[in-house]
């Protein structure tokens, strides 16, 4: 997995040890602001009504899943970054650096918090990081990036493209109210025609109290009419019986209306050395209108309603 916790940190130290020095005339913000990740990035997958789970696709109920889930987390850093950057830098260096805060959420908050952002004109790049420190410390050396990223501009303000992570361990290390750990990363490249982007997770989990973590990565695209795909990779247990896990390998597709076709493969585990695939095609209500799978030998519906007339298997996955 790309990190980007260390991109900046001797920078770090040098902007928060020259803060408090005299204030100078601060330059524009506006293009260091303008080059940080936005909502472009997020996943708009057409959603489904208030329909019975159980009339609908399954391969569209997991995208539709992943989807909230992976847009949750871009979304809380995109919100952070949002939210600090309404307000004027308060400290900025050779117009290249620019610092948002120190700040704290108030008196519960056991931290205080930064936005840092610096370009490197020569490799056209902007290294940016939210930190954090103990409240109450004075040394520079205990400021920790819980985020950081890369972004590079494009020809156009419609490009770029860029990556962050999320480092869940450093934030639980900060505040022992925090039940998240892990990592979350998130890579993309935006155009005028859409999106193209990586996430995932790494020894990720949400109640630090489960011995249960989860690594899964996640590819996805979008065109600027609606339409998009979605690689999903994951392991489980398809038995439920305690023995070994599978891994699972799905490409969906969908289309603007939200018809769409979701191609798995499943193999390792209890199945190896064999390997299953299976197809499920749904209409704009999300209902299933074909599914086949070779496990079961199970085929119900007419394929020729499937808005994608043939699967479309992912490039890691084997050959059933």
């Amino acid at each position: 997995m790309r990190t980007a916790f260390a991109l900046t940190a001797a920078s770090f130290a040098l902007a928060l040890a020259t803060a408090c020095g005299p204030e100078s005339e601060k330059p524009d913000s506006a293009a260091f602001v303008d080059a940080l990740p936005d909502e472009r990035i997020l996943i708009n997958m057409p959603m489904g009504g208030d329909r019975a789970v159980g009339a609908m696709a399954e391969s569209y109920v997991t995208t539709a899943q992943v989807t909230s889930d992976v847009n949750g987390f871009i979304s809380d850093v995109l919100d952070a970054v949002d939210h600090v950057t309404d307000f004027e830098p308060t400290w900025t260096e050779a117009d290249n650096k620019f610092l948002w805060g120190p700040w704290s959420e108030g008196g519960l908050d056991p931290n205080e918090t930064a936005l840092y952002v610096e370009f490197d004109e020569a490799a056209n790049k902007y290294g940016w990081a939210i930190i954090q420190r103990p409240k109450g410390s004075t040394s520079d050396e205990d400021w920790v990036a819980v985020i950081g990223g890369e972004s590079f501009p494009g020809a156009t303000e419609d490009e770029g493209e860029g990556m962050f992570a999320v480092d869940f361990d450093a934030i639980a290390a900060l505040n022992p109210t925090e039940t998240v750990a892990g990592k979350f990363y998130s890579s993309y490249i935006v155009t005028a025609d859409g999106v193209a982007a990586e996430a995932g997770f790494e020894d990720f989990t949400d109640d630090t109290s489960a011995p249960e973590r989860i690594t899964a990565g996640y590819r996805y695209g979008q065109d600027a009419a609606g339409a998009g795909y979605m690689d999903l990779g994951y392991l489980a247990d398809i038995h439920q019986d305690g023995s070994l896990e599978e891994t699972i390998v799905l490409r969906t597709r969908w289309q603007a209306d939200g018809q769409g076709r979701g191609d798995m493969v499943v193999f390792d585990g209890d199945l190896a050395p064999l390997a299953y695939q299976g197809s499920e095609c749904w209409g704009s209500d999300f209902n299933v209108v074909y599914e086949e799978n070779n496990a079961e030998l199970v085929m119900n519906g007419d394929e020729s309603q499937c808005a994608f007339g043939d699967p479309e298997w992912n490039d890691d996955a084997p050959e059933a």
